[in-house]
């Protein structure tokens, strides 16, 4: 069941239309689930006194709106305007607010590119990959001579979007393009994990070893991945399943549906996150 949350202020009459979205918001809770989902977006003219003076009218906040004033007149930032708001409707969770006022700040001084890019970095983040991997495609389209420096970051975070996925083979070819772009170790063994995960198991060690320069990065990977094993062994996670196997060898059938019910029900709600 989903959490149940209280509106704040009045549903409005006269929607606020914010320019650089392009879209109309009616309440304050539309307004910073705007926020949210196009941050890498806002500007600094969204500090401005006729968005203050909609929530004092339009959706009866005057507590609110006198703070905004002040840091109107202020010329606050973008990141400390927008994190007010968010902070007194608490409509978004307290990570999400901090994930949106991070975005903003790193923003402040990006072109467009790198805007879109941040974007869609937070999108990988939140394990949305499907949204995140539309965006890295327009950006690469759109890359200048100018910004080709950008290619290399996008093709990896792209190729981390496609694992997110299980795409294993498309992330592969997204780490090797970027890999080929600026030579970073990071996306060559990203590369070869991505090879090891979308290969059987003896395919994969013919790869490597046919493939010149691999041994080292392979040896690499193998450390990563019985630290990652470790670590999600230790995880609440892992201890969840290793308590669902232990019923299942046990013969205890009601405990093991049970906590296999609670497990399904977790990945349901990831999988609604991810899409």
């Amino acid at each position: 069941m989903g959490r149940v949350m209280l509106c704040v202020g009045h549903y409005a009459q006269t929607p606020y239309y914010i320019e650089q979205i392009q879209r109309n918001v009616f309440c304050m809770e539309e307004l910073c689930y705007s926020f949210q989902e196009n941050a890498y977006l806002l500007e600094q003219s969204i500090v401005n006194k006729s968005l203050a003076e909609w929530i004092e009218t339009e959706c009866g906040l005057p507590d609110l709106a006198r703070q905004l004033y002040g840091y109107v007149n202020a010329r606050c930032s973008v990141s400390v305007f927008i994190t007010v708001i968010m902070e007194y409707v608490a409509y978004c969770r307290e990570e999400d607010i901090s994930n949106t006022r991070i975005l903003l700040q790193s923003n402040a001084n990006m072109g467009d590119l790198e805007k879109r890019k941040s974007h869609a970095d937070y999108m990988v983040q939140q394990k949305r990959y499907a949204k995140a991997l539309k965006e890295y495609d327009g950006i690469l389209s759109a890359l200048t001579e100018d910004t080709q420096k950008l290619k290399a970051a996008v093709c990896h975070n792209k190729g981390m979007a496609y694992a997110g996925l299980f795409l294993f083979e498309a992330a592969a070819a997204c780490f090797l393009e970027a890999y080929e772009t600026d030579g970073e170790k990071e996306s060559g063994i990203s590369y070869l994990a991505a090879k090891r995960f979308a290969m059987k198991e003896q395919d994969y060690i013919r790869f490597v070893s046919d493939k010149a320069g691999a041994y080292g990065p392979s040896l690499e990977l193998e450390q990563r991945l019985e630290q990652a094993v470790e670590q999600w062994e230790g995880s609440e996670q892992g201890s969840a399943w290793k308590q669902l196997m232990a019923y299942k060898e046990e013969g205890r059938k009601a405990e093991y549906y049970a906590q296999a019910g609670r497990l399904a029900e977790q990945m349901k709600e990831a999988y609604k996150r991810m899409a």
